[in-house]
């Protein structure tokens, strides 16, 4: 085999195409990667999420059955006052567990609000039937909204708003070290 002149040009264009294909190829692998990673993290907080506020309205269902029932004037037999009671334990119990078992998940205002929500729910038996139904929903009413306004806040942070701060905080630390 002869070589020729450029031959030598030929074997390193092709070594700079080769070695410029690999750092490509790994860069894209690493952001399709990052990608994959922040989309999975999205789900779980949804999800996370989606579970709290099934919970919240299932506590909340048991308040407003109750002061549906004390309006009308009747009691409640057993077996339905043992069925909402149940229903109502099994919710706080998913919402602490859900909230206990996620604690890297959500943001610490997530687990604030709810610890707050059962202090105060637990605070309303001192007071009689009425208030405790009454101030249960209002109490239940506003960690759900609470709720709902901070996972919104947390779910949006991976969409653009976030790549934005990101590419602005990147240039906050280049330019700053420059300027030192």
């Amino acid at each position: 085999m002869h070589l020729r002149k450029g031959s030598s040009l030929d074997i390193g264009q092709l070594a700079v195409s080769v070695f410029s294909a690999v750092i490509s190829s790994l860069l894209t692998a690493n952001i399709a990667l990052k990608r994959f990673q922040r989309e999975k993290m999205w789900e779980r907080r949804a999800d996370g999420y989606t579970a709290i506020l099934e919970a919240l309205h299932e506590m909340k269902a048991w308040y407003e059955e109750h002061e549906a029932v004390l309006y009308r004037d009747h009691d409640m037999d057993d077996d339905q006052k043992a069925v909402l009671s149940g229903r109502y334990q099994a919710a706080k119990l998913q919402l602490s567990r859900r909230v206990g078992g996620a604690k890297w998940l959500f943001s610490k205002e997530v687990f604030e609000r709810i610890e707050r929500l059962l202090k105060e729910v637990q605070m309303l038996g001192i007071r009689d039937w009425y208030e405790v139904l009454e101030g249960g929903q209002c109490l239940t009413s506003q960690c759900i909204e609470d709720i709902e306004r901070l996972a919104r806040g947390e779910i949006n942070q991976n969409g653009f708003s976030y790549f934005l701060n990101r590419v602005r905080n990147i240039f906050d630390k280049v330019f700053s070290k420059n300027k030192n």
